[in-house]
């Protein structure tokens, strides 16, 4: 039996694998970013990127603050279509939230295309909630949804619950959702 690749810290180098995972997994109405925007994000410090499923599945966070508060935004999260419904989504959704975790960030916001309903599925099982239509936010009548997770209610799949992969798995397709500002 062969171990399960891991999830790691993505960098620099994985730049052309990340750009590969963006084009495979969202078109132009769900707003892939370009390379160059790709390039920037890798270098942001305040972005953390993961990488799993030996480059076919990756997530993006950024820290923000206003002042008064901070907060992560997941920015996006792709998994390759050959491998959805074995639940990478949910892996990567665990690490973000336990590295949300060690930076003391309570409060996870993101978009995510109102069509895709896999990945909805996918996050209100983490506990996000559906807060706001963002009327035409990826396109022309594509709209998105404001999502919100506040770590103290997060419920038991984000928790570490392993059925929550399973479950995944029986429904036959993850996570593919962009959930992230255009």
């Amino acid at each position: 039996m062969s171990a399960r690749p891991a999830i790691r810290r993505a960098g620099p180098a994985d730049l052309d694998r990340i750009v590969e995972i963006e084009r495979e997994c969202f078109g132009t109405v769900d707003g892939a970013f370009s390379r160059r925007q790709l390039r920037r994000l890798l270098a942001n410090p305040n972005a953390y990127w993961m990488l799993g499923a030996d480059g076919l599945a990756v997530a993006c966070w950024l820290t923000a603050s206003n002042g008064r508060a901070r907060w992560a935004r997941l920015y996006s999260l792709a998994v390759h279509p050959k491998l959805r419904g074995q639940g990478w989504g949910g892996r990567l959704l665990r690490a973000g939230l336990a590295w949300m975790r060690a930076r003391d960030l309570s409060v996870c916001r993101a978009e995510v295309n109102a069509l895709n309903h896999p990945a909805r599925r996918l996050y209100a099982r983490f506990g996000f909630q559906e807060v706001g239509r963002l009327p035409g936010y990826y396109g022309p009548a594509v709209d998105g949804l404001r999502l919100v997770l506040h770590l103290s209610t997060e419920k038991s799949a984000a928790a570490g619950d392993t059925s929550a992969g399973k479950r995944s798995q029986r429904r036959g397709r993850g996570s593919s959702g962009r959930v992230r500002n255009p």
